[in-house]
């Protein structure tokens, strides 16, 4: 609570990435610094997460590259990231790879990769090794957004519309998916 992350996104100065601001009066937050390497076409979501081993980070989007930053903000005023994590890609191009929200837990990332559905990371919980520097793929579920709303959607609406993994929450030993579509 004593750090706080907003996200820029379509800024008109193409100063998007992420301000970071202290909270010692809390009705007066302070800005003490700001992340805008690689991340300029724009951050939808963070998530900050403290680990007593690793320091506290930000976990970032990338609306260019569809790439999860990781951005070491133990001293709030010099943010520098440590490391960066996306999805395969054929011929490793960043076309069609989102990433729309990420949730952190006891070390482990869940990432909604919108067509790459649900990737789960090691960031520090040591299941495969992970550290908020060396992020490790744990486990994807990926599931055919096309058939489940095609029927849905094209007979009704036609054709169109934008569908993806929109957002995972880890409740227990559950994890739910939602997904946003739109036309």
């Amino acid at each position: 609570g004593a750090v706080l992350v907003f996200t820029r996104e379509g800024a008109d100065n193409r100063r998007n990435g992420i301000v970071v601001m202290t909270l010692e009066d809390p009705l007066h937050p302070k800005k003490v610094g700001e992340f805008t390497d690689g991340v300029t076409a724009g951050v939808h979501s963070a998530f900050i997460y403290t680990d007593p081993k690793h320091g506290r980070h930000a976990y970032i989007t990338n609306d260019g590259t569809g790439a999860v930053h990781v951005i070491n903000i133990d001293n709030p005023s010099a943010p520098r990231q440590v490391s960066s994590w996306k999805t395969p890609r054929p011929g490793n191009s960043d076309v069609g790879r989102t990433l729309h929200d990420v949730d952190v837990q006891n070390g482990l990332l869940y990432g909604s990769w919108w067509n790459d559905g649900l990737i789960i990371l090691d960031v520090g919980n040591g299941i495969k090794g992970g550290t908020p520097s060396n992020p490790v793929l744990v486990s994807q579920f990926k599931y055919d957004l096309d058939a489940i709303y095609r029927s849905r959607l094209e007979t009704d609406a036609g054709s169109g519309y934008i569908r993806g993994t929109h957002t995972a929450w880890r409740h227990k030993n559950y994890v739910f998916i939602a997904d946003e579509v739109f036309d």
